[in-house]
Parts: C-alpha cells; sequence; structure tokens
C-alpha cells in the first residue's frame, strides 16, 4: 500500500481580520455510536442523555460504536470514516482550512472570508504545482450534492514518482466560497484506490453544502 503524503497547500492573503474561534474550529468531531434496541439501531451520542420510548417488555440492547463521523464547519456537512486524521489551520487570514486524511486519500475543506473566484484558485494551483516542476491534466468532474449533480474540476498531478488526483468543488455566495477537495493517490493501474471510492460514496449519500 502507498504512503499516504497530503501536498495541496493553497495560501491566498486576503486583508481581512483573522478569525478568533480556533478553538471551535479546531475541536475533532465527536465519534458516535448505534444503539440497537431489538434489532432497530439509534445513533446516540456517548455522554448524552438519549430518551428513546421503550413498551413494557424485555428488551435486547447493544451499543454499537459508529464507524462514521461527522464534519459540520464552513457550511457542509457530511459523514467521514471515523478512522480519518482530523486536523485544522488557518493558513492565512481569513482562509480556514480543514483536512481529514487516510492512507490513500484525504478530504480537504478550505473557507475564504472573501470570495474568490473559481479560475483564481484553480490558476493559483495550477502555478503551484507547476513550480514543484509536475505535470498537470485538468479535467471536468461531478459530484453528487443534495441529491443533484454538482460540476467540478479535476487536477491529475504527476510528480514522477507520485501521481495525485484532487476532485475539486467550489461553492460560494456573494461574500464567502468554500472549496472541498477529494484528493486520492490512484493505484499503479489508474484506477481510484478502494479507500478514495469509499469516501465519494459516502460524501455523495451525506453532503449538504449551505454556506
Amino acid at each position: 500500500m502507498k504512503t499516504f503524503s497530503l501536498i495541496f497547500i493553497l495560501i491566498l492573503a486576503f486583508p481581512v481580520q483573522a478569525t478568533n474561534d480556533f478553538e471551535r474550529k479546531n475541536k475533532a468531531p465527536i465519534e458516535s455510536y448505534i444503539l440497537a434496541i431489538d434489532g432497530i439501531s439509534h445513533e446516540v451520542i456517548l455522554n448524552n442523555l438519549e430518551e428513546i420510548q421503550i413498551e413494557n417488555k424485555k428488551h435486547v440492547l447493544k451499543l454499537i460504536k459508529s464507524n462514521t463521523r461527522v464534519f459540520d464547519f464552513a457550511g457542509a456537512f457530511f459523514e467521514f470514516d471515523a478512522k480519518m486524521y482530523f486536523s485544522y489551520e488557518e493558513i492565512s487570514p481569513g482562509v480556514d482550512h480543514w483536512s481529514l486524511d487516510g492512507n490513500n486519500a484525504a478530504i480537504i475543506v478550505q473557507k475564504y472570508s472573501d470570495k474568490v473566484d473559481f479560475d483564481e484558485l484553480t490558476e493559483a494551483l495550477n502555478a503551484q504545482y507547476s513550480q514543484m516542476k509536475a505535470e498537470i491534466k485538468m479535467s471536468e468532474t461531478e459530484l453528487v450534492v443534495d441529491s443533484k449533480l454538482k460540476k467540478g474540476r479535476k487536477l491529475d498531478i504527476d510528480l514522477g514518482e507520485i501521481k495525485i488526483e484532487q476532485h475539486i468543488f467550489y461553492f460560494s455566495n456573494k461574500q464567502s466560497c468554500v472549496l472541498i477537495i477529494l484528493q486520492d493517490t490512484p493505484l499503479d493501474s489508474g484506477d481510484n484506490s478502494l479507500e478514495f471510492e469509499r469516501i465519494k460514496k459516502l460524501m455523495q449519500a451525506t453532503l449538504s453544502v449551505n454556506i
């Protein structure tokens, strides 16, 4: 198995005030659990009081640790593999960066307090990778978001020994914008890793964006 290395670093400076809620943004999503009662599953949060109505009879209870956690930042809501490593940093004033890292794949979310055009962001990426002497190919990609097909841009980045795919999706309102990037280190055959396929499937089933 290839060792995953996250190389996506996009830093654009904007003249906005730095956020002062680092602790909130840096707080990793909590693990959730599934409580199965008579074969019916109820999602619960550890140490939270959950009210479940039970008829006056004997019940078989089983608490199961969920294999997913919930990302709920920057107006983006989705489930991700509980084993992925969560990290946050403010990479420049007004630019928040979250990453969820696996072995071969990753999810990256960036929020820009000042709206930046999608073309400008992808051009900045191309320039960054060009400085690293990478060969870059850009094409279209897509993802189901809120039951609708969302178009995005795919970057195939060839760094010689390392090849990386980035599927980039852009969301914006009048003031700000959010990038969601699904990243993979493909197999030697060129196919996506199984981890990436799982991440994408879960993302398509749960992603909702409201900014």
